[in-house]
């Protein structure tokens, strides 16, 4: 096993453990068999996958820049990579003793190696 500054030298700096302080909770749609008396069917969330990430909320130049390409981007998120996310989940995190619901804007892979994503989310309405 390499010791820490080896590790450093071979795959860049080690990500702080403070920085990724927040839960969040992937979710995909699914659909039941069921309808409802309209005629639509009926819509379930089901857990995908449950991770640490940063969960920052954009201000400034950085709202500016993001509402640019996403007018209701409101949030950025940080995470390690996971395959196979996409716009079409949602995101669910507890902060301030309540749920949170975030729809899901952009998923990106920055550096292009894997390693991390940043994700982009506006706040869920109903």
């Amino acid at each position: 096993m390499p010791n820490l500054y080896e590790f450093r030298a071979q795959f860049g700096t080690p990500v702080n453990p403070g920085t990724f302080r927040h839960q969040i909770t992937w979710q995909r749609r699914g659909q039941t068999g069921q309808q409802s008396t309209f005629g639509v069917p009926a819509i379930n969330w089901g857990d995908l996958v449950t991770m640490r990430a940063e969960v920052k909320s954009l201000a400034g130049r950085e709202l500016t820049a993001m509402q640019q390409r996403w007018a209701e981007a409101k949030y950025q998120i940080t995470q390690h990579y996971y395959t196979g996310l996409t716009t079409n989940d949602r995101i669910s995190w507890y902060v301030d003793g309540a749920v949170k619901t975030l729809d899901v804007l952009d998923v990106q892979d920055p550096s292009g190696m894997g390693r991390f994503q940043v994700v982009i989310a506006k706040d869920h309405a109903e």
